[in-house]
């Protein structure tokens, strides 16, 4: 995952809504300094993350990944891509798959066979 990326669709939505970073930071509860450091490449939690999608009326994966298109899987790539990643992108990468799944479960009426 890009971090840069994400803080630049980020400013891009913000933008979009016509808010200020301050105005950004209102809406989610979070400092103005904090948005300018999402928006410059910093790692966001997954709850500021959440709550960044919410305020600019986006999904989640449109956030963080720019597309709500399925892209297939290749695990080997997959696998490859996941030893590259820090601890710290693991775990936020973890987290987003548990706030996913549990958003599915919920919404989409899928139970656990």
């Amino acid at each position: 995952m890009d971090f840069a990326d994400l803080g630049k669709r980020v400013k891009q939505a913000r933008k979009e809504k016509g808010y200020t970073q301050k105005e950004l930071g209102e809406k989610t509860g979070y400092s103005e300094p904090h948005i300018s450091h999402v928006e410059g490449g910093a790692i966001p939690s997954l709850e500021f993350a959440a709550k960044l999608a919410k305020a600019l009326e986006i999904s989640l994966d449109e956030l963080v990944y720019g597309s709500l298109q399925f892209r297939g899987t290749d695990m080997e790539a997959e696998d490859a891509m996941w030893e590259t990643c820090t601890r710290k992108e693991k775990k936020f990468v973890i987290e987003v798959l548990r706030v996913y799944r549990d958003n599915m479960r919920v919404n989409m009426d899928i139970g656990i066979d």
